[in-house]
């Protein structure tokens, strides 16, 4: 079920990503009126619940600020293309 909702989550960003992505004005306004930081802001809460899992410790207060995922519609794809089952490697605490 969590898996599912996920999944479902991430597809719903990754269509308005792409629908932001098809105009150059619209991807200005990706970065300038702050989707960027919240796909961001998603991206890494899942990651930290994901590294959680495997660790057996969430931390919920890493960030990534100011990366290329606020900034490109390109890059926030990709994060949004990948599923809880490929995520990065968990991070060293």
């Amino acid at each position: 079920m969590l898996h599912k909702t996920l999944h479902g989550a991430l597809d719903q960003i990754a269509q308005v990503i792409e629908t932001l992505a098809r105009s150059q004005v619209h991807q200005t306004l990706y970065a300038e009126l702050g989707v960027g930081r919240h796909v961001r802001h998603v991206a890494d809460h899942l990651q930290a619940f994901v590294d959680g899992a495997i660790k057996h410790r969430v931390d919920f207060n890493f960030r990534t600020r100011e990366s290329e995922t606020e900034r490109s519609t390109a890059a926030a794809l990709l994060v949004a293309a990948a599923s809880p089952d490929h995520a990065r490697p968990a991070r060293s605490c």
